[in-house]
């Protein structure tokens, strides 16, 4: 009898929000292929299709191509978080037809993300014998933070959620917002790694975009799974993950990241796959290998918030417009992910831009590969999980202009932490225009009050205007870091050497080897397969 070419099945679930929730979570199934003789099934929303296949290319490629064979794709119409019982729905109709398909072994180990609470329950009573691995695509500050704040009384706001839901009609979203701001009371969050700060610096801009529901959901879903694998590098967040594994015990922790391919790679074979991900990606070839040619290294500054925030959500086009014209008039290289939510940009600014000739403006971009590339010189970015675990694997130094969710905790991970970084302070508003405890900045314009209620909630539409006060001082800062970061020599250095310093700790976290010769993440993989497909 032959040898099978697989021993255990792992079935996997991702929701199909923002792509870069669904990312790292395709480079770990790849790399599980490639180091274990398993048979994986990824149940992934037709919505990131396309991405999903293309970012399995850029992995199960050359000597590794063959493990496709074992990397199996099942495409389902939807997975939102916002659509729960559709997700539901969705997955029982995948799940059923794996387990009826006599010809493939049944599921040892799922590995769902947490968010998707009802996919849990729902493996939970469709397969009692399988596996439960908790997947938190949030990274491990976050995971630490929310526990803290909320995982006590979690079943509790949970039952006062659908009670209200029926009773009242209204969404599960607005009550759980309504729960985490009523938990908002100025008190100091102590998290690993970090410097203290108060809760309310969660909210660094009017919490007009809040999806309590999803956080309350995984915050559910974390204490009921055998074990919690998170995208964090163990040398990025160490008292973290040293922090959450505890908090866990007995159940386990794995911390596997980087989830990505080396900057290399980014540049070569694996940025090939990734470059196809954009409609634009010949252009922005073209324009990064010209500007490394016309400006040299380090000249050019990436801007993009993610596949979600846009003028739409989360950002004021007045300030980012305002941000992007002082880019403009200081003559700075620059490409810009501008999401096709976003207004259009203003007349005058998109003329600057072209008059310059140093600017391109790109619906999406492919930003491995703009990290990667050596014309990049500093990222302004929303501080998610990826692009800024991204951007200190590719030793970037960046400008943070976090939003909501991890955001606020990575910006201060980067900035105060690691110190490879600026965090703007001008562009906050809302909550964030409070007095900072975590860095001491205090507003002096559009001022928070600081007596006011602090479960107000924010529509679009009817946030406080933007005044012209401020946006001069969003115009001075801009100046002033910019300035910082492409024009004095000694500060550039001082955060360029810190990038690089982190950039080497990040390298190594996949090495081969034994005992202390063994990365972090190749480390923590190795325990996720002998303890669960051994």
């Amino acid at each position: 009898m032959s040898t099978p070419a697989y021993t255990k099945h792992v079935v996997a679930f991702t929701i199909s929000g923002g792509w870069g929730h669904a990312r790292p979570m395709v480079a770990f199934l790849c790399r599980l292929v490639q180091r274990a003789p398993v048979l994986v099934t990824f149940i992934v929303s037709v919505v990131i299709e396309d991405k999903t296949r293309n970012e399995v290319d850029r992995f199960l490629t050359g000597e590794h191509a063959d493990k496709k064979e074992r990397f199996r794709l099942v495409f389902i119409p939807a997975a939102t978080p916002v659509r729960m019982q559709e997700m539901k729905e969705n997955f029982e109709n995948a799940y059923t037809a794996i387990l009826a398909d006599i010809t493939t072994r049944a599921p040892d180990v799922m590995v769902c993300d947490t968010i998707a609470h009802c996919v849990l329950q729902s493996t939970r009573a469709m397969s009692p014998a399988t596996r439960i691995v908790g997947w938190c695509g949030y990274g491990a500050i976050a995971i630490l933070t929310l526990a803290q704040m909320f995982e006590k009384d979690i079943e509790k706001h949970w039952e006062l959620i659908e009670k209200r839901v029926k009773e009242e009609g209204v969404l599960p979203r607005a009550v759980a917002n309504e729960i985490a701001l009523n938990a908002t009371s100025g008190k100091t969050l102590d998290v690993a790694d970090l410097p203290p700060m108060a809760d309310y610096e969660l909210f660094p801009q009017p919490p007009v975009f809040m999806p309590w529901d999803v956080h309350f959901h995984s915050v559910r879903s974390v204490p009921t799974c055998e074990a919690i694998i998170a995208p964090s590098c163990r040398s990025i967040e160490p008292k973290t993950c040293d922090a959450l594994a505890a908090r866990l015990a007995p159940n386990h922790f794995f911390a596997v990241g980087p989830l990505f391919p080396p900057a290399e790679e980014a540049m070569s074979k694996a940025g090939v796959a990734e470059i196809a991900q954009s409609e634009e990606g010949a252009e922005i070839v073209s324009f990064m290998d010209r500007m490394l040619k016309e400006k040299g290294e380090k000249s050019v500054l990436y801007i993009s918030f993610g596949s979600t925030f846009s003028t739409f959500i989360g950002i004021e086009k007045e300030v980012m417009w305002a941000w992007f014209d002082v880019v403009a008039d200081m003559g700075i290289p620059v490409i810009i992910a501008y999401h096709k939510m976003s207004e259009p940009l203003p007349a005058e600014l998109k003329a600057k831009f072209d008059a310059g000739g140093v600017t391109l403006v790109s619906a999406w971009t492919p930003q491995q590969y703009v990290l990667a590339h050596p014309a990049t010189g500093w990222f302004l970015t929303h501080n998610g999980f990826g692009g800024t675990n991204e951007a200190l694997a590719a030793g970037v130094p960046t400008v943070s202009w976090p939003i909501c969710a991890d955001q606020p905790l990575y910006a201060l991970l980067v900035s105060r932490v690691h110190n490879t970084g600026h965090e703007l302070n001008e562009v906050r508003r809302g909550f964030g225009r409070r007095p900072r405890q975590s860095n001491g900045w205090t507003p002096t314009s559009d001022v928070f009050d600081i007596n006011a209620p602090y479960n107000v909630v924010w529509t679009p539409g009817n946030e406080d205007k933007v005044s012209a006060e401020t946006i001069e001082k969003v115009r001075e800062e801009a100046k002033r870091v910019l300035g910082w970061a492409f024009f004095d020599e000694v500060k550039r250095a001082e955060k360029e050497a810190n990038a690089a310093r982190v950039k080497a700790m990040v390298e190594i976290a996949w090495a081969e080897g034994e005992g202390n010769e063994q990365g972090v993440a190749a480390r923590d993989m190795q325990r996720f397969i002998e303890v669960f497909l051994s």
